[in-house]
């Protein structure tokens, strides 16, 4: 029996297991879970969570208390001969505290009142202050140099002194890797989408783990462009599996994009079966949108939780925003905005830039993402180059 007599609700925990087993590729052959029971008392249904195989013969379970009190885990195995990891029993000691470290209010959830904005779950306000980072969780991707940990860092350490509330990033896509040639799936650039590659995962949790504990959201979106709506369903179903096996515990939400719709990859039906299959594996039930491309645009918006949608313009109409949330019965956020001096007029000008947000935030938005492409790809980019790391 594990126990742990310090942890907080909210307090991602993780816990080991060591297979008894040996498996060609166990990300393939294998799949393992836990059933979470919550406190007596608690108001809690007992649950679900996906592990995950974490290289060698090691397996993980991460899992989030939401209660205080005593919490009992039970692993279950798709290979009950494995003594190492079926069966195997835990209890986790909870206090009332929510964890300072890790959510002092508690997760991101829809205000459940209006409908129309975001709370946490201790029932305070959660204003959506975001920035895109799309490609950051890795040191290269599209034609970005290496971005270092402690780039991540710093960009983390700044936006949360700056009050921003989410960075927005691309946790899986084709070009993301690193600078030693690992990429998340195996085969040559990680084109063979049934072997996965734990250590490239493990350095993209230290990335999302450092932002989280800054107390900025992580969203998470798999694939630019919505490329891996290509994939046979089974793999995509198994991908969405692994990210919520590693990333559900802790503050973030998840979604598609950036410009899931873009590449031509996807389909009203795929992008429902995204959704339903994130919510059906994720207990938490973290918040799920899908980032579209153009102005206005709304990919199966009855279907997600919240409504993202880019605008490239500054001169946003003052109810546009709320008139989608309205329409709709859901948060609205503008998951991307014309990227800093790209041509727009005035898009250089801080005032034009506070104004845009305002005019957003007041028309009845639950949420604004600015773009800075300069620093996504802070050399050699696309967009002009007025900014540095240093900036």
């Amino acid at each position: 029996v594990y126990k742990r007599q310090d942890v907080d609700r909210y307090e991602p925990v993780e816990i080991e297991l060591t297979s008894a087993g040996t498996y060609e590729n166990p990300y393939l052959e294998v799949e393992l879970s836990a059933e979470v029971t919550p406190p007596d008392g608690s108001g809690e249904a007992p649950y679900t969570v996906p592990g995950f195989w974490d290289g060698d013969s090691t397996w993980r379970i991460r899992w989030a208390p939401r209660s205080g009190g005593r919490y009992q885990v039970t692993t279950q195995c798709s290979d009950p001969r494995n003594g190492g990891l079926h069966e195997q029993t835990f209890e986790t000691l909870v206090s009332d505290s929510y964890s300072a470290e890790w959510a002092p209010h508690g997760f991101v959830r829809i205000d459940a009142d209006s409908t129309y904005y975001f709370e946490r779950d201790d029932g305070s306000r959660f204003l959506w202050v975001g920035d895109t980072n799309w490609i950051n969780l890795y040191e290269h991707a599209w034609d970005q140099p290496l971005f270092s940990d402690a780039a991540w860092q710093t960009l983390c350490d700044q936006r949360a002194a700056y009050g921003f509330t989410v960075l927005q990033a691309v946790v899986c896509n084709h070009s993301e890797h690193w600078d030693d040639g690992e990429y998340p799936f195996g085969g040559e650039q990680g084109a063979d989408h049934d072997v996965i590659n734990p250590v490239s995962w493990q350095r993209v949790d230290a990335r999302v783990e450092y932002a989280v504990r800054q107390g900025l959201v992580a969203y998470l979106m798999t694939s630019s462009n919505g490329r891996h709506f290509e994939w046979p369903e089974e793999q995509r179903e198994r991908l969405y599996r692994y990210i919520v096996a590693r990333y559900a515990a802790y503050d973030v939400g998840f979604g598609g994009g950036e410009e899931v719709d873009r590449g031509g990859f996807g389909t009203d039906a795929k992008y429902r079966h995204m959704i339903d299959s994130l919510h059906d594996l994720d207990p938490y039930r973290q918040m799920v949108g899908l980032h579209a491309t153009n102005t206005g645009v709304m990919v199966v918006p009855d279907d997600v939780d919240f409504l993202l949608i880019q605008y490239y313009t500054s001169n946003i109409s003052f109810d546009e925003s709320e008139a989608a949330s309205r329409t709709h019965g859901k948060p609205f956020v503008v998951g991307e905005t014309y990227y800093f001096d790209n041509g727009e007029p005035g898009m250089d000008d801080p005032v034009t830039i506070r104004r845009m947000a305002w005019r957003i935030y007041l028309g009845g938005a639950a949420g604004y993402t600015y773009g800075h492409m300069g620093i996504v790809v802070p050399t050699r980019s696309s967009h002009p180059s007025n900014y540095d790391l240093d900036d």
